[in-house]
């Protein structure tokens, strides 16, 4: 989390980026990379754990499980929501950012939605029908 935490800060970008276009890691475009971190020019910037972007949220789980079911990666037999809530555990998240001192505001955490998903509460994974 402290990692993340560090890829969201504009004074990192240079060594994130270092990292990422590494011939011998990634091997990514480094002016592209910079681009898209906090403080570059691209039109968004990628967010590791601002903005709820780490936050393990269980409709998140089940928009990515439905996708590997459409494309046959996953079988009829995966009970989508089950594993979601087995896999994406908010309150382990929530237990180790405390332990870490790290804020996660629990609002943020509550609002995030996925186009196509279900819209349940994000914290319990509560009202989310099994497929």
């Amino acid at each position: 989390m402290r990692a993340q935490v560090l890829c969201d800060m504009t004074e990192e970008a240079d060594n994130l980026v270092a990292t990422l276009a590494d011939a011998n890691g990634l091997a990514l475009p480094p002016d592209a990379v910079r681009a898209a971190l906090p403080g570059g020019s691209g039109h968004e910037q990628i967010h590791f754990h601002g903005a709820g972007a780490a936050f393990p949220a269980p409709p998140h789980a089940v928009w990515f499980l439905r996708q590997m079911r459409r494309w046959g990666w996953l079988t009829d037999e995966v009970r989508i929501v089950a594993a979601a809530r087995a896999v994406y555990r908010p309150d382990l998240f929530s237990l180790a950012a405390r332990m870490e001192d790290l804020f996660i505001p629990a609002a943020a955490a509550r609002n995030i939605t996925v186009p196509g998903a279900i819209g349940a509460e994000i914290a319990s994974g509560s009202d989310m029908p099994e497929f």
